[in-house]
């Protein structure tokens, strides 16, 4: 005859046995019926980038080794959305695709060439109508454009080779006094006379610059707070964006349109607003 502690035992295994049939179907569930979100695939790629001389100029080529199929057209079935940047001491220019780039795939090579506003990306040379690069001091990003994460990067043997000067507008202030100094026998009188003050206050274009949140980074010019730049009219200002320790600058807008992705924590960034003519808003993103 069996004593209670056996039958306590075997009900206790029963339990615990359809606790885990329950456990495990639930499990199943969730995976057959898709419950668990998917969390979004990021594009992945290696690449050999390199500068191509041509005659009369010099491209960039971009060979896809392996990885991800890409598009620089926007997403399908097949291939991931991404955008090209070219990063110059003259500022960062987005790559503008050819009609007939298609996607990217391994074996494939694309080229960058320099039109001399900005960057074009065709799958071949023949025929372009490209210009010398203003400089060899070059970076190559390629951006996701929804999540802004950068799936490849490569900068030329001379990147960062480049001073970069940053021109501040100072208000200059002239200012001339006489003095006369007239003296009589009797009665005697000091007269003294000021000429007026004439001040020159640069006139142009008003930047306005502002960056968000505060405390992880500074724009110079202005500095250390937000405010505005004013820059003749048709000349080029320079602007500065330096994170704070083991920060980065995440984008950069101007009137609201991204200019640039930023770069690498604790990179220092530049963008140069050229050919002035009017007021613009520039804003910077760190984190």
């Amino acid at each position: 005859m069996r004593s209670c502690e056996d039958a306590f035992s075997e009900m206790t295994d029963e339990i615990l046995i359809l606790a885990i049939v329950m456990i495990l179907g639930a499990v199943i569930f969730v995976v057959v019926f898709g419950v668990v979100p998917q969390i979004p695939k990021g594009a992945y790629i290696t690449a050999d980038v390199s500068l191509k001389q041509m005659p009369g100029y010099s491209a960039i080529a971009i060979r896809h080794r392996g990885g991800d199929v890409l598009n620089f057209s926007g997403s399908t079935e097949t291939s991931f959305p991404v955008s090209i940047y070219v990063d110059t001491p003259g500022g960062s220019f987005r790559a503008v695709p050819g009609p007939a780039i298609g996607e990217f795939r391994p074996g494939n090579t694309v080229y960058l060439y320099h039109t001399g506003t900005g960057y074009n990306l065709v799958s071949s040379l023949i025929g372009v109508a490209a210009l010398p690069q203003l400089s060899e001091d070059l970076r190559v990003r390629i951006v996701d454009p929804v999540s802004g994460l950068m799936i490849l990067e490569w900068k030329s043997p001379k990147f960062g080779t480049t001073a970069t000067k940053t021109v501040v507008p100072i208000s200059t202030v002239s200012t001339t006094i006489t003095t006369t100094l007239t003296k009589n026998v009797t009665p005697t009188a000091t007269v003294t006379t000021f000429a007026p003050v004439t001040t020159s206050i640069p006139s142009g274009p008003v930047i306005s610059v502002s960056w968000s949140p505060p405390g992880l980074g500074t724009i110079s010019p202005p500095g250390v707070t937000p405010g505005t730049v004013v820059v003749p009219d048709g000349a080029s200002q320079t602007f500065t964006f330096t994170p704070k320790s083991m920060k980065s600058v995440l984008s950069i807008s101007l009137d609201g349109s991204p200019v640039s992705f930023g770069g690498s924590v604790g990179q220092t960034t530049t963008y140069t607003l050229s050919n002035v003519h009017g007021a613009h808003t520039l804003t910077a993103t760190f984190g």
